[in-house]
This record gives structure tokens, sequence and C-alpha cells, in this order.
């Protein structure tokens, strides 16, 4: 029941329609009409309210119009039951109920209710049915409208376009004017109309011959959030759908044309020569090796160029003492600073420490 609430809440003409539904001169033992003044109050009231809503109202008016969703397990507990259902009681309802739409919305008559034209316009599918007998040839052509279009599950069912293509084909017995009983009529059903909301119901439950009951399918079963029921439709609706198609496919790819338009004509891509920005030459650091290789393979030669200097011999000035001669070197002594250096040293003690310093057998290095 919240999903299928959710659903229609999310329908802004349908809730219009529901706000402008009065209907005076109804009893309150007319069931569907308190379902769709029950609906309308709660829609006023998510409407109303930020919050979250117990719709227990219209529980309890749904449960006294459908008594199969106020069923009792044995321990007390209400059995769950099937969205579809609920969704067809409620769409059922509205549809007697609800005439025009918007301000102008009132209640039927007091006579026998029709269909509204809101519901049918909103959720209305119609079908047309073209059956063939290949016994004895003959053919027959039937219209109706429903409110749900189905997709059946099977085996090799996998996604949602196979499930209704195989909805669409149609087998049945029928009776046979001409061979005065029944025989098999096949055919396919065609869209002569799109709703506004197109509503989808998964076939989910099936009736097992060998146990006589009702099972569900539990197979997944792939779909798209954008479907195309373009090639279900007839051939007349398929023309009137052409050429919004051609400019919704052309909206689409605006955009894209746009922007190839854009690169085809620009001129930079005119005329690339005389905007092309000129390439600066690549820098040569050392031969054979540009800026674009690694810094240890420029540096390369370098480092081959100082190994071997430093492999070279040195010459015999920059040699030892102990590699010159052979012998340990003698006693250094050190040399008073010069007075030419020094200001405040005067030339007759530079001289006098001189000649006390020994000569013969001493080497000095200055």
């Amino acid at each position: 029941m919240n999903s299928t609430l959710q659903c229609l809440y999310s329908v802004p003409e349908l809730k219009e329609a529901l706000a402008a539904y009065r209907a005076p001169g109804h009893s309150e033992y007319d069931g569907p009409h308190k379902l769709t003044v029950a609906t309308r109050d709660l829609f006023a009231e998510i409407a109303r309210s930020g919050d979250a809503v117990t719709p227990l109202r219209f529980l309890a008016t749904l449960r006294q119009i459908f008594p199969q969703f106020a069923s009792q397990a044995p321990n007390g507990a209400y059995m769950q039951q099937d969205a579809e259902e609920c969704w067809t009681g409620i769409m059922e309802t509205l549809r007697q109920r609800l005439q025009g739409g918007g301000a102008g919305a009132s209640a039927a008559g007091a006579g026998a209710p029709s269909a509204s034209p809101v519901v049918k316009e909103l959720f209305g599918i119609d079908l047309q049915t073209r059956l063939r007998s290949e016994e004895t040839g003959e053919e027959r052509v039937a219209a109706k409208t429903e409110y749900t279009f189905k997709c059946n599950i099977t085996t090799a069912v996998t996604h949602l376009m196979q499930g209704f293509r195989l909805a669409l084909d149609e087998t049945r017995e029928a009776n046979s004017e001409v061979a005065g009983r029944s025989v098999v009529f096949t055919g396919t059903s065609s869209l002569t109309r799109l709703p506004l909301y197109l509503t989808v119901q998964l076939m989910r439950f099936d009736y097992r011959k060998d146990t006589r009951e009702r099972c569900k399918i539990m197979k997944e079963v792939a779909f798209s959030t954008t479907q195309d029921v373009y090639e279900f439709c007839t051939d007349e609706v398929k023309a009137a759908l052409d050429e919004p198609r051609r400019r919704v496919r052309f909206c689409l790819h605006l955009p894209a044309v746009s922007a190839a338009f854009a690169d085809a004509h620009s001129p930079l891509r005119a005329r690339p020569r005389q905007h092309r920005k000129k390439r600066r030459p690549t820098r040569r650091w050392v031969s054979g090796c540009s800026r674009r290789q690694p810094a240890a393979a420029a540096a390369l030669p370098l480092l081959l160029l100082l190994l071997l200097l430093l492999r070279r011999p040195r010459p015999l000035a920059m040699r030892s003492w102990r590699t010159r001669t052979g012998r340990p070197p003698p006693l250094r002594r050190r040399l008073p600073p010069c007075p030419r250096r020094r200001a405040s040293t005067s030339c007759a003690r530079w001289s006098r420490t001189r000649a006390a310093l020994p000569t013969a057998g001493t080497t000095y290095r200055t």
C-alpha cells in the first residue's frame, strides 16, 4: 500500500483532480466515494505535513471496501498483500468517481458510474488486438483499454522489452461461425494510444496446475530508466510519433553537433599555420644529450673527464719528501712572519732572528 500511494502522490494532475473533488449528495455507505475522500484527505495531509504520515483512516476504508486486505494469519497478524491488487482497487475506485480535471473536477452523478477522463488520460492504455484463425481464415479485431502494461516472465525473458513482446502476443479459443465450433485464434496487440504515465506490471504470479497453487516467479528482469515502446504501436501512432521523435533526437544530439560544428569552423582549425605557436629549439647542454634526457646521462661525459684527470700521475714538485728521496722528512721549523707584512716588527729584529737560526742541514718550506 505504501508504494502504491507514493506512486499516485507523484502525479500532480491526479492530486489536482482529488483536491477539486466534491460530492455533497453521496451517502456515507458509498464505498468508492469514501475511499476517494480518504485519498483526497491523505494527499492533503501529506502536502501540509513535513514528517511521515500514518494513513490510518485510509487503511480502515480500504479494508472496509476490499475485505481481502483485512485477512489475518492464524497468529492474528495481517497477511501480506500484492501491490498490484492494491493499485487495481484504488485505480478502479478513482476511475469511477473522478470526472474532469483541475478546478472542474466533480463527483459522478447518482446514476451508473462512468469512466473518468482524468484517470484514462493519465493512465489509460488503448490496445488493438488483431486475431486470425489458421484453420478457417477468419480475422477479428478487438479494442480494449487497460491501465497497466503487462510484462510476462518466463525462463527465456531477461529484459523488460522481451516481456512486453511476449505479453502482446495472444492465443485464444473462440467460437467460429464458419466451423460452428471453437477454434484457435492467434494474433498480437498494438498500442493505439499512449498515456502520460505508463504503469508497468511484472507478472510474477502464476498458477501451477500440478500443485493447484499460485506461485511467485523470482526470476530477475533487467530494465533501463528510459523505455521506448515505439515498436509496439500501430502504424498510425508511429506516423504521428515520427516528427516528435526526430525533434527529440535532434535536441539530444544538439550539444554534440554544436561542439563539432564549432570545432570544424574554428579559426585555429581553418588557419593552423597562422596561429600555431612556434616551438622553441631544444637546448644542448652536452654534445649528444638534450634536455629531455636524464641529468645523469648529460653529466656522464663530465664525470669521465674528471676521473681521467684524477688518475694522471702528479708532477715531481707535488710529490712528497719520502717519494723523492726515500728518507723521512727533516724537522720543520716555521719562520716568523715577514716584517713587511706586520708593521710592528722592525727590520733589525727580523735580521737578528734569522741570523740566530741554524742554516746547515736544515730545510725550510714557506
